[in-house]
Formats: C-alpha cells, sequence, structure tokens
C-alpha cells in the first residue's frame, strides 16, 4: 500500500504556533507525527514524503527518519535543499526526487511538493511549480486544511489530521473528482 503525506517540519521551533498545530511541544509534535504514520504504515507499505521533512540536525533527521515504517521515498520540498539527493540517502529515504508521476489506482497523478503555477502562488517557488496539464496533482505546501481545490489534493499533515493518506482514500477522492468535473 502507498502512502502520501507532506509537511511534518520536523524539528522546526515556530511550525506549532504558525500552523497552529494542537501540541503543546516539538516532542508531543514528534512523537504525535510518528505514532500517527506508524499506526498506518506498515514497514512493507512505501510512504511518500511530498516535501519540507525535517529542520533539523543530520543526526536528529536521521533519527526521525529511522523512526517511521515503510520504504520512504522523499519528493523536495523547499525546506529540504539543505542536504543533496545523497545524502537524504544515507539518512534514510531509499529515493529522493524533484517530482514525479506514478499511478493511483488507474490515474496517472503527479507528486510535487508545490501546488501547480497560478494556485498559492509563491514568487520564491515559481520555477519548481509545475503547469496545470489536466492531471491530478498530489501536493503540500500551502499549510492549510482544505484537501482538494480542482484537480489538486493537498496532502499536508495540517489537512489530514496530521496522518499520511492513504491510496484507497486517494482512489476514492479522485473517483469523485473526475465524476463532478467531467
Amino acid at each position: 500500500m502507498n502512502f502520501f503525506t507532506s509537511d511534518q517540519h520536523f524539528w522546526h521551533q515556530r511550525v506549532i504556533a504558525y500552523c497552529q498545530r494542537p501540541f503543546s511541544s516539538l516532542d508531543e509534535m514528534h512523537d504525535g507525527l510518528i505514532e500517527r504514520c506508524n499506526s498506518l504504515v506498515r514497514p512493507s507499505d512505501t510512504l511518500y514524503v511530498v516535501g519540507d521533512f525535517s529542520f533539523g540536525s543530520t543526526k536528529q533527521t536521521q533519527a526521525t527518519i529511522e523512526r517511521l515504517n515503510g520504504y520512504k521515498i522523499l519528493i523536495r520540498g523547499n525546506h529540504d535543499k539543505g542536504h543533496t539527493d545523497m545524502k537524504w540517502t544515507r539518512l534514510g529515504f531509499s529515493e529522493v526526487l524533484t517530482n514525479s508521476l506514478v499511478k493511483i489506482g488507474e490515474k496517472p497523478v503527479w507528486l510535487s511538493h508545490y501546488p501547480y503555477t497560478g494556485h498559492e502562488h509563491d514568487a520564491r517557488t515559481f520555477n519548481t511549480q509545475l503547469d496545470d496539464d489536466g492531471s491530478i496533482l498530489l501536493h503540500g505546501h500551502v499549510h492549510r486544511t482544505w484537501k482538494q481545490k480542482g484537480r489538486m489534493i493537498n496532502v499536508g499533515v495540517d489537512a489530514w489530521d496530521f496522518s499520511p493518506v492513504g491510496e484507497d482514500t486517494l482512489i476514492e477522492l479522485i473517483s469523485q473528482l473526475m465524476e463532478t468535473t467531467l
């Protein structure tokens, strides 16, 4: 089974206040995010982290990755640029990508940290946003609680009760989305 998540911001001192997350400390947030993730993701599953994983030191980040179940794939976000792909793999990610095209059910779906160009526009990310080609897009970056806008699905933890989204949930959401947009 595949799972998708983004914007955990492990070790980010200000994210609790910035995103109004219901945690009293970083330790509580870390434990909560990891516990919720591991309650869904089994060691044999694949976990796509769609950007902005950790602000921690190399040692802190590696320890966090090691606590998570699954084959872990990082889709780089704007806060993941501090390490090379090789370093991210040494820390525990099996693959590191800028974006990726995957199949969810029978549908091709883009994975990118950023929403499509023109949505939630941020001048700093303009060159890294995908153009809307009519495909479904799973993304993060926005730190909002909305789950879906048009063909974009926000897999950020702030939208999904601080848990990854399972492929089965996404298949159902994409099916509903296709019915309403055709």
